[in-house]
Protein backbone atom coordinates (compact mmCIF):
# COMPACT_ATOMS: atom_id res chain seq x y z
CA UNK A 1 0.00 0.00 0.00
CA UNK A 2 2.83 2.41 0.89
CA UNK A 3 4.71 1.71 -2.35
CA UNK A 4 1.55 2.39 -4.38
CA UNK A 5 1.06 5.74 -2.63
CA UNK A 6 4.70 6.61 -1.94
CA UNK A 7 4.61 10.09 -3.49
CA UNK A 8 1.44 11.01 -1.58
CA UNK A 9 2.84 9.77 1.75
CA UNK A 10 6.18 11.49 1.24
CA UNK A 11 4.36 14.77 0.57
CA UNK A 12 2.39 14.27 3.80
CA UNK A 13 5.53 13.58 5.85
CA UNK A 14 7.34 16.56 4.35
CA UNK A 15 4.36 18.80 5.14
CA UNK A 16 4.78 17.70 8.77
CA UNK A 17 8.40 18.89 8.77
CA UNK A 18 10.25 15.65 8.02
CA UNK A 19 12.98 16.86 5.69
CA UNK A 20 14.84 13.53 5.79
CA UNK A 21 12.84 10.43 4.85
CA UNK A 22 15.23 7.48 4.92
CA UNK A 23 14.64 4.06 3.40
CA UNK A 24 18.06 2.61 4.28
CA UNK A 25 20.96 3.31 6.65
CA UNK A 26 22.94 5.38 4.17
CA UNK A 27 20.02 7.81 3.71
CA UNK A 28 19.90 8.85 7.37
CA UNK A 29 20.99 12.49 7.67
CA UNK A 30 22.11 13.73 11.10
CA UNK A 31 21.95 17.35 9.91
CA UNK A 32 18.26 17.17 9.01
CA UNK A 33 15.65 19.06 11.01
CA UNK A 34 13.39 16.03 11.43
CA UNK A 35 14.13 12.43 10.44
CA UNK A 36 11.69 9.66 9.58
CA UNK A 37 13.04 6.16 8.99
CA UNK A 38 10.87 3.89 6.84
CA UNK A 39 12.70 0.59 6.80
CA UNK A 40 11.69 -2.95 5.87
CA UNK A 41 12.38 -3.81 9.50
CA UNK A 42 15.30 -3.82 11.88
CA UNK A 43 17.79 -6.64 11.42
CA UNK A 44 19.62 -8.48 14.16
CA UNK A 45 23.03 -8.32 12.49
CA UNK A 46 25.23 -5.56 11.07
CA UNK A 47 25.80 -4.89 7.36
CA UNK A 48 22.53 -6.09 5.86
CA UNK A 49 22.93 -6.03 2.05
CA UNK A 50 19.55 -4.32 1.65
CA UNK A 51 20.66 -1.39 3.80
CA UNK A 52 18.20 -2.34 6.56
CA UNK A 53 19.61 -1.01 9.86
CA UNK A 54 20.38 -2.96 12.99
CA UNK A 55 19.26 -1.68 16.38
CA UNK A 56 22.91 -0.76 16.99
CA UNK A 57 22.97 1.29 13.75
CA UNK A 58 19.87 3.21 14.80
CA UNK A 59 21.15 3.75 18.34
CA UNK A 60 24.46 5.17 17.09
CA UNK A 61 22.63 7.45 14.65
CA UNK A 62 20.09 8.62 17.25
CA UNK A 63 22.79 9.48 19.81
CA UNK A 64 24.72 11.46 17.23
CA UNK A 65 21.56 13.16 15.95
CA UNK A 66 20.18 14.13 19.38
CA UNK A 67 23.42 15.16 21.12
CA UNK A 68 23.22 18.79 22.23
CA UNK A 69 24.15 21.01 25.18
CA UNK A 70 20.64 21.01 26.68
CA UNK A 71 20.41 17.23 26.86
CA UNK A 72 17.90 14.74 25.51
CA UNK A 73 15.93 11.58 26.27
CA UNK A 74 16.28 8.52 24.05
CA UNK A 75 14.43 5.24 24.40
CA UNK A 76 15.75 2.20 22.53
CA UNK A 77 13.53 -0.88 22.58
CA UNK A 78 14.32 -4.44 21.58
CA UNK A 79 10.63 -4.96 20.87
CA UNK A 80 10.88 -8.34 19.15
CA UNK A 81 12.40 -9.98 22.24
CA UNK A 82 8.91 -10.02 23.74
CA UNK A 83 7.24 -11.00 20.46
CA UNK A 84 9.48 -14.03 19.92
CA UNK A 85 9.11 -15.08 23.57
CA UNK A 86 5.31 -14.98 23.19
CA UNK A 87 5.64 -17.57 20.42
CA UNK A 88 8.33 -19.48 22.36
CA UNK A 89 10.85 -19.12 19.51
CA UNK A 90 14.02 -19.45 21.57
CA UNK A 91 16.60 -19.00 18.83
CA UNK A 92 14.93 -15.91 17.36
CA UNK A 93 14.34 -14.45 20.82
CA UNK A 94 18.03 -14.90 21.69
CA UNK A 95 19.06 -13.29 18.38
CA UNK A 96 16.89 -10.28 19.21
CA UNK A 97 18.34 -10.18 22.73
CA UNK A 98 21.90 -10.18 21.36
CA UNK A 99 20.96 -7.39 18.92
CA UNK A 100 19.63 -5.36 21.86
CA UNK A 101 22.84 -6.09 23.76
CA UNK A 102 24.81 -4.63 20.84
CA UNK A 103 22.69 -1.48 21.00
CA UNK A 104 23.34 -1.18 24.75
CA UNK A 105 27.06 -1.67 24.11
CA UNK A 106 27.01 1.16 21.54
CA UNK A 107 25.26 3.46 24.01
CA UNK A 108 27.79 2.56 26.70
CA UNK A 109 30.64 3.41 24.33
CA UNK A 110 29.00 6.80 23.71
CA UNK A 111 28.38 7.46 27.42
CA UNK A 112 31.79 6.27 28.59
CA UNK A 113 33.78 8.96 30.42
CA UNK A 114 30.79 11.33 30.50
CA UNK A 115 29.41 12.63 33.79
CA UNK A 116 26.16 13.99 32.37
CA UNK A 117 24.51 10.78 31.21
CA UNK A 118 22.16 8.28 32.80
CA UNK A 119 21.51 4.93 31.17
CA UNK A 120 18.79 2.62 32.43
CA UNK A 121 18.38 -0.88 30.98
CA UNK A 122 15.34 -2.87 32.03
CA UNK A 123 12.14 -4.52 30.82
CA UNK A 124 8.51 -3.89 31.58
CA UNK A 125 7.91 -7.61 32.19
CA UNK A 126 9.17 -11.12 31.54
CA UNK A 127 7.54 -13.28 28.90
CA UNK A 128 7.29 -17.04 28.57
CA UNK A 129 9.16 -18.18 31.68
CA UNK A 130 12.01 -19.63 29.62
CA UNK A 131 14.31 -22.03 31.46
CA UNK A 132 17.11 -24.40 30.58
CA UNK A 133 19.49 -26.86 32.15
CA UNK A 134 22.84 -25.75 33.48
CA UNK A 135 25.72 -28.15 33.97
CA UNK A 136 27.44 -27.00 37.17
CA UNK A 137 30.43 -29.29 36.67
CA UNK A 138 31.29 -27.89 33.21
CA UNK A 139 29.67 -24.49 33.88
CA UNK A 140 27.92 -24.70 30.53
CA UNK A 141 24.35 -23.93 29.60
CA UNK A 142 22.50 -26.70 27.80
CA UNK A 143 20.70 -24.50 25.27
CA UNK A 144 19.50 -27.47 23.23
CA UNK A 145 17.04 -28.20 26.02
CA UNK A 146 15.28 -24.83 26.39
CA UNK A 147 11.77 -25.04 27.77
CA UNK A 148 8.98 -22.49 28.26
CA UNK A 149 6.35 -22.25 30.96
CA UNK A 150 3.83 -20.26 28.91
CA UNK A 151 3.25 -17.89 26.01
CA UNK A 152 2.19 -15.07 28.32
CA UNK A 153 3.79 -12.45 30.53
CA UNK A 154 4.88 -13.70 33.93
CA UNK A 155 5.13 -12.10 37.35
CA UNK A 156 8.89 -12.64 37.49
CA UNK A 157 10.80 -9.58 38.58
CA UNK A 158 13.17 -8.11 36.00
CA UNK A 159 16.52 -6.49 36.69
CA UNK A 160 17.28 -2.79 36.42
CA UNK A 161 20.83 -1.94 35.34
CA UNK A 162 21.93 1.67 35.76
CA UNK A 163 24.94 3.60 34.45
CA UNK A 164 25.33 6.97 36.17
CA UNK A 165 25.11 8.46 39.65
CA UNK A 166 21.62 7.90 41.06
CA UNK A 167 22.45 8.46 44.72
CA UNK A 168 20.27 11.58 44.88
CA UNK A 169 17.32 9.60 43.55
CA UNK A 170 17.79 6.63 45.88
CA UNK A 171 18.19 8.96 48.87
CA UNK A 172 14.96 10.71 47.92
CA UNK A 173 12.84 7.65 47.21
CA UNK A 174 14.40 4.67 49.01
CA UNK A 175 11.99 4.88 51.93
CA UNK A 176 9.04 4.52 49.57
CA UNK A 177 10.31 1.47 47.65
CA UNK A 178 8.09 -1.56 48.16
CA UNK A 179 9.52 -4.81 49.49
CA UNK A 180 8.89 -8.42 48.61
CA UNK A 181 10.32 -11.21 50.76
CA UNK A 182 12.32 -8.59 52.63
CA UNK A 183 14.01 -7.17 49.51
CA UNK A 184 13.25 -3.71 48.10
CA UNK A 185 12.12 -3.47 44.50
CA UNK A 186 11.16 -0.72 42.12
CA UNK A 187 7.72 -0.41 40.63
CA UNK A 188 7.52 0.40 36.88
CA UNK A 189 6.63 3.98 37.77
CA UNK A 190 9.88 4.33 39.75
CA UNK A 191 11.77 4.20 36.44
CA UNK A 192 9.92 7.33 35.33
CA UNK A 193 10.71 9.03 38.64
CA UNK A 194 14.38 8.12 38.25
CA UNK A 195 14.65 9.57 34.74
CA UNK A 196 12.63 12.67 35.62
CA UNK A 197 14.67 13.42 38.74
CA UNK A 198 17.92 12.96 36.80
CA UNK A 199 16.78 15.37 34.09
Amino acid sequence: VFEDNKTKYESLYKSKGFDNIAYDVSSLNKDANRVLGLFEGVVTEQDDPRGVPSLRDLTVFALDYLDNEEGFFLMVEGAKIDKKAHSNQAKLMLQELLAFDEAVEAAMEWANNRNDTLMVVTADHETGGMYYNYNSSTQKTIIDDIKWLSTNHSRSRVDVAVYGDISEFTNMYSSSFATLEGLPYWDNTDIFKLCASYL
